[in-house]
């Protein structure tokens, strides 16, 4: 695989807690799609099935990219589980879906054209985190006392960053002030 084999992988979620959700398996096969396929069965005893493809165009900038990921409801008929092998094994390329311009609808149409589709809803794709200042703020809570002590005597600031987006939030001055008086109080 393109990755290898040697390492994990970790999957974080949020589920809306205070915390992320962090999961994660040893690599098995390098394969990015396969390895993810694998952990939701070992870790959440999930069947799943996952594609992924990025189509790099003449340029060696990124064409397309795209994927998807079927998973099955429980108790699942065998009859459709067998129909549902056989439209995962005979799968073109990913990036040749994509590369053709038509929309997820029509992909699973193709892909899974012995099912009935029903489309529920669509929503469009898009990235956002929840990350603040205040969720960084309990971070460094969470440190406790001596350490945010130790590292404003010899920083004067903290800069975190979010695992989700990567923005940074900088922590100096009155801020840590703040919070270290907040831990301090009974």
């Amino acid at each position: 695989g393109a990755v290898g084999t040697q390492g994990k992988l970790t999957v974080m979620m949020d589920i809306g807690l205070r915390e992320p959700y962090v999961g994660s398996t040893d690599l098995a096969t390098g394969e990015i799609g396969d390895d993810i396929a694998l952990y939701y069965y070992l870790s959440e005893q999930q069947n799943t099935a996952v594609a992924l493809g990025v189509l790099v165009d003449t340029d060696y900038s990124i064409k397309s990219a795209g994927g998807f990921i079927v998973q099955t409801l429980p108790f699942i008929e065998e009859e459709d589980l067998l129909k549902l092998e056989k439209a995962l094994s005979n799968l073109k390329s990913v990036s040749e879906y994509f590369d053709n311009e038509k929309d997820v609808e029509e992909i699973a149409r193709e892909i899974f054209s012995e099912f009935e589709i029903e489309v529920f809803d669509k929503i469009p794709v898009s990235f956002k985190c929840d990350c603040s200042e205040e969720r960084m703020e309990e971070a460094l809570i969470s440190l406790g006392k001596e350490e945010l002590k130790k590292i404003i005597e010899e920083d004067q600031k903290i800069e975190t960053v979010c695992h989700f987006c990567s923005k940074k939030y900088l922590f100096e001055g009155d801020k840590l002030k703040n919070i270290l008086k907040y831990i301090e109080t009974p």
